[in-house]
């Protein structure tokens, strides 16, 4: 894994709660739940325009961007942006499952599986990957700084 990812896709909803949402699901492990909703999760703007709204997709365009970067001690929380650090397994779908999008934006952190600074986050990876099943599957946490952005690229006419 690359210490640093980062990741843009389009996403017609109609809210950004629920491009976010879609997003989650188009990733999802489970490959039923992908195969639904991952053709409406788009890389490239001009694709997502080519497939256009509708009812079920949603009427509202959605650019959704997302970067990931291994935290250490001395990882700073940025200012001003929408962030939380997770302690998770280093898949990208595991890591973004940690953030409830409403209940995170704005800085706020539940501090279950979110967390404001970089030393909370190393904390509980360490506690995680020092549990017995953890030690025994040979799962790996790390501590991650995620970033997003979710904005409205264009909205439909009805």
């Amino acid at each position: 894994m690359s210490q640093h990812e980062c990741r843009t896709r389009f996403v017609w909803a109609d809210s950004s709660s629920m491009a976010w949402g879609k997003l989650l699901l188009a990733e999802s492990d489970d490959s039923d739940i992908s195969r639904m909703f991952g053709p409406h999760a788009f890389s490239r703007c001009e694709e997502a325009e080519a497939a256009g709204s509708g009812p079920w997709p949603g009427t509202t365009l959605y650019r959704v961007t997302r970067s990931s970067v291994l935290a250490s001690a001395s990882t700073p929380a940025p200012h001003g942006t929408d962030y939380a650090f997770v302690s998770s397994t280093p898949a990208w779908n595991r890591r973004w499952s940690r953030i409830d999008f409403d209940a995170h934006r704005n800085g706020g952190h539940n501090r279950l599986s979110a967390f404001p600074d970089a030393a909370e986050a190393i904390q509980r990876a360490r506690w995680a990957t020092e549990e017995d099943r953890s030690r025994y599957e040979g799962i790996v946490f790390r501590a991650y700084l995620l970033t997003w952005s979710v904005q409205a690229v264009e909205q439909s006419q009805p």
